[in-house]
């Protein structure tokens, strides 16, 4: 019995962790505004309930699959597009992020500069992109 409580207690303070990463994920999600943003740019108003449900059905297949590490046949086939996605989702919560706390506005102000802020974002979007590559090309 002792076994039986201990397994239903780690499952349970597990389930309640992830309850709270989750919801401090989605209330990040809603309060930088990146499905709201997302659907003002591309105009697609109407599309809004889908994004988020495929923001949380992506979440929590993540998580499933980072728990139990299903074997996906041909998942090489899904590595590119899955990249691209998750490299737009991020670069899109990034640049919504960044626009609320103004840090762009600040620090173009701060350091006195006129003209370049588009050639500053790219630099930043291509690091972001060579970082990334890096990494995964040596498989750390």
């Amino acid at each position: 019995m002792g076994d039986a409580l201990r397994d239903a207690l780690v499952a349970l303070l597990g389930f309640c962790g992830g309850a709270i990463v989750a919801g401090g994920y989605i209330a990040l999600v809603v309060k930088v505004g990146v499905i709201t943003r997302m659907t003002a740019r591309t105009k697609t108003g109407g599309c809004s309930r889908l994004y988020e449900d495929v923001l949380v059905i992506g979440a929590v297949l993540g998580c499933l699959y980072s728990i139990f590490s299903w074997r996906i046949p041909g998942k090489w086939l899904f590595l590119a597009p899955y990249g691209a996605f998750a490299g737009i989702f991020t670069g899109c919560l990034a640049i919504a992020l960044a626009e609320i706390v103004n840090a762009f506005p600040i620090f173009s102000r701060r350091i006195r500069l006129k003209r370049g802020l588009p050639w500053i974002v790219t630099a930043l979007a291509l690091g972001k992109l060579t970082g990334s590559l890096l990494q995964f090309l040596s498989g750390a």
